[in-house]
């Protein structure tokens, strides 16, 4: 198990791959003091936790919708309302239901270049 020897990863060769194991299954315990390679995957764990925690913080937050994006939909939505501004794509917000809560999504412009 390369979880108990330490050992995640091997560099590859023509007789070996690469042991590939998500991030949150890195144990933590692995004395980094015995390899490099031990003390490299530590700091990819933690690193990785971090990210996840600052993108569950960027999920959290209620910011308000693009100001664009608002007007055109309060005005009747794209098929009613032309874009003057040169854009190539919207936020849409929608309702995620895997997720149960509010989303924000791009999408492409649809309009008849001339």
């Amino acid at each position: 198990d390369s979880k108990s020897t330490g050992n995640v990863g091997k560099t590859p060769s023509s007789s070996s791959r690469i042991n590939c194991i998500s991030w949150d299954d890195i144990p933590l315990d692995l004395d980094v003091n015995e390899s490099v390679e031990n003390e490299r995957v530590v700091n990819y764990r933690k690193a990785a936790e971090r990210i996840q925690f600052y993108l569950g913080a960027v999920d959290k937050l209620q910011l308000p919708a693009n100001p664009l994006d608002r007007l055109l939909n309060e005005l009747g939505g794209p098929a009613k309302v032309a874009e003057l501004t040169g854009r190539k794509i919207r936020q849409i917000r929608r309702f995620d239901e895997s997720k149960g809560r509010m989303v924000v999504s791009y999408e492409k412009r649809k309009g008849t270049g001339r």
